[in-house]
């Protein structure tokens, strides 16, 4: 069986699944090439194709322009490679790909409504007329997504929400399966009585109002100062001057350990996380929450939103906890236990490792993706889910 999967773009979720999932399906001995418009680092047995493309859309990511243009070059590629299956990351890109080949593809935004998603982008920030561009763009790919679950012979939706809302109109041709992530024996550090236990926030976009960074910087003023001075805060990700001038005035407030470290590679972010003792996700929506199995997978525990998917992945007082969203004090509250009790942090840990082995390491879910490339390929028309899993 002979696999493409498309696109690994740059950073974020989307693409880490992209490369995972290929390399993956590698180890399962699949003959698997990965296409993408960026350079990747990727073990030696994966092929890696760079989609020719315009620069320029890759930028400006116009929804329709953006997709024509990747589906275009990609479909070039697709018909000299002679390929079985092509998996498609983005269902957006799957109107523009060459009919010949059997489609799988993933469904990430959730729920698939569009005034629903219109609802949720109005919400995440300010309304101005100069946004109307970007609800326009949302329209787009709410339509090209609806065309591509349409032209898809199997639909992975990565939450058990998402599939609810996608099969009432596909039917069931589409499946929850959730991403994977490597696993890797990790080891905690240990602590001296004067070391800083080191709490994180990453995200590509620091300022990108869904990610909630305002709430976080709300509910570290509410932690006792006696529990800040035991800590050191790290914010990962891109900003503005916006967000520097934010955490100059909590610094000066009392929160003196608060660090900005900007953007890091994701090769950059896993080493990382066998530093960080807490991940904290205050995110107001989330199409997966990918870093949160990163985190996971190397004993972190997590505090985040109680918000789906999120409540798939953390178990609240198990793996870590879940607040309500944009509600500082009970954020503070967690975060300032795990801080003071350091059994907790390492029984969390232990527990978040072993949930992401249990239900979310590639071993298990690749085997069932590849049972379902089978399945589209002997029957690519909707079917009956009797009998199957």
């Amino acid at each position: 069986m002979r696999i493409a999967v498309l696109p690994y773009t740059t950073g974020g979720g989307l693409s880490t699944y992209a490369l995972e999932l290929s390399e993956a399906l590698v180890e399962r001995g699949l003959d698997v090439t990965l296409l993408g418009v960026e350079k990747v680092i990727c073990s030696k047995a994966l092929r890696y194709e760079t989609i020719p493309h315009i620069e320029e859309l890759n930028v400006v990511r116009e929804p329709f322009l953006w997709n024509a243009s990747i589906g275009a070059s990609a479909s070039r590629i697709l018909q000299s490679s002679a390929v079985d299956i092509v998996h498609c990351v983005y269902p957006s890109l799957v109107p523009f790909i060459y009919p010949g080949e059997v489609i799988v593809s993933n469904g990430w935004f959730s729920p698939h409504d569009l005034w629903a998603r219109l609802s949720i982008a109005i919400r995440m920030a300010p309304f101005s007329l100069s946004r109307l561009p970007e609800l326009y763009g949302q329209a787009e790919y709410f339509l090209l997504d609806e065309l591509g679950y349409g032209r898809s012979a199997r639909v992975l939706a990565v939450t058990k929400i998402l599939e609810e809302g996608l099969r009432k109109k596909f039917g069931a041709r589409v499946r929850y399966l959730p991403p994977g992530i490597k696993l890797s024996s990790y080891s905690r550090r240990k602590y001296s009585e004067d070391e800083k236990v080191i709490i994180a926030c990453i995200a590509a976009d620091l300022e990108n109002p869904r990610k909630g960074v305002s709430s976080l910087l709300r509910a570290l003023m509410l932690i006792e100062p006696a529990l800040l001075k035991k800590v050191e805060i790290w914010l990962i990700g891109s900003y503005s001057d916006k967000l520097v001038h934010e955490v100059q005035i909590l610094r000066q407030r009392g929160c003196k350990s608060l660090k900005l470290l900007g953007y890091v590679p994701r090769e950059k972010i896993l080493e990382l996380l066998l530093k960080i003792d807490i991940l904290i996700c205050p995110s107001l929506y989330e199409e997966f929450g990918y870093v949160i199995l990163e985190a996971m997978s190397a004993g972190v525990p997590i505090v985040a939103t109680k918000i789906n998917p999120l409540i798939d992945i953390v178990v609240h007082g198990v793996s870590g906890f879940l607040y309500v969203k944009e509600n500082p004090r009970e954020l503070s509250h967690y975060v300032s236990l795990l801080i003071s009790d350091d059994s907790m942090r390492h029984k969390m840990g232990e527990e978040a490792w072993r949930r992401i082995s249990e239900h979310f390491s590639w071993n298990s879910i690749t085997q069932r993706i590849e049972n379902y490339y089978k399945e589209a390929l002997n029957n690519p028309k909707p079917i009956s889910m009797e009998g199957l899993l």
